[in-house]
């Protein structure tokens, strides 16, 4: 299985660091595996023909905007993506904007925002599914991208002897990706692998000498989405990726059931809605962190909507908490 993709992306990430070592907290949507979709598998290709679609994006590190000054983007000072490209043409019935069915749509475009105590993050994307729709076997291309900043602290050698003096840094993140996919149906399982090249960038003000995670990489990335259809509204969702640059890592597992919703009106403002649970884990060659959540969704007139919330954290730092809201739109 092989897929296509192009992404641009940009990562902010908070860090707080310790006598000679640094911290930040990274979102995993670095790796941005999209929103889980409604109509994802082929059950749900079926029930596409009568109901819309769905998204779900990657969570980001702590923000302190008293410190920042601005809030930073979840990334790992190593990579965390930021989808900043348009989402496409949207499709329209009528005067109202609305997602098409996986069974006839040929592009999913996403867009979101995660924030934590000490970062804020914002991301975009597209994949354009070269078979004969969402819902069909075949190649992809994907782009996406995003960007943000960051900011943590540690203590730092100053002076002729050296004195730990406590440092503020600031950072800014940015990364681009070109990635090549296949998506396959099994059953009630969908999967989408992709591979290709990424460059990401790390700013650092000022520049960090005991963080490695400064500077340009580029880099060989990979990513895994998988989605099961369990049962009856019940689904299970997991995604992983891992970048050489700054050796960036994210994996996020969801669990969730949906609910479709009693409406009688020909285009509902919302048709189903969903709850469920996530757990990830994220970081780079110089941090990791884990993280656990809740995710709600809801299909709706304008794309399928997901929001998720929790605490994230590591060693230093372990209960921080974060939440983020995106948006899939299929045309």
């Amino acid at each position: 299985m092989l897929a296509a993709g192009l992404a641009v992306t940009l990562a902010l990430a908070p860090m707080d660091a310790g006598a000679g070592g640094h911290r930040h907290e990274e979102a995993p949507g670095a790796f941005g595996s999209r929103a889980t979709s409604y109509d994802a598998t082929p059950a749900g290709a079926a029930a596409a023909e009568a109901q819309p679609t769905a998204f779900s994006g990657f969570a980001l590190p702590g923000l302190d905007p008293s410190a920042l000054g601005l809030p930073s983007l979840a990334g790992t000072a190593g990579f965390m993506p930021l989808d900043l490209l348009s989402p496409g043409a949207w499709s329209s019935t009528g005067s109202k904007l609305r997602s098409q069915p996986a069974a006839e749509a040929h592009v999913e475009a996403w867009v979101g925002t995660e924030i934590t105590r000490s970062s804020l993050y914002g991301y975009t994307g597209t994949v354009i599914f070269l078979g004969e729709s969402v819902a069909a076997d075949g190649f992809l291309l994907r782009l996406d991208g995003g960007g943000g900043r960051y900011s943590y602290s540690g203590e730092r050698p100053f002076g002729p002897r050296d004195a730990a003096v406590d440092v503020e840094f600031a950072g800014v993140p940015a990364a681009s990706s070109a990635l090549l996919g296949y998506q396959q149906h099994v059953g009630g399982l969908t999967a989408k692998l992709y591979l290709g090249a990424d460059y990401v960038v790390h700013t650092l003000t000022p520049s960090d000498p005991f963080n490695s995670v400064e500077g340009s990489a580029l880099g060989m990335r990979g990513v895994a989405e998988l989605w099961y259809d369990v049962g009856p509204g019940l689904w299970v969702s997991a995604d992983a990726g891992y970048s050489t640059a700054f050796g960036t890592y994210a994996a996020t597992l969801k669990a969730g059931y949906d609910i479709d919703l009693a409406v009688t009106a020909d285009d509902p403002l919302i048709d189903r809605i969903g709850i469920g649970l996530e757990a990830g884990a994220f970081g780079n060659e110089t941090f990791g962190a884990g993280r656990v959540g809740l995710v709600g969704r809801a299909r709706t007139r304008f794309g399928e909507v997901t929001l998720t919330g929790g605490l994230s954290g590591d060693y230093e730092n372990p209960t921080s908490p974060y939440g983020a809201v995106s948006l899939l739109y299929r045309y």
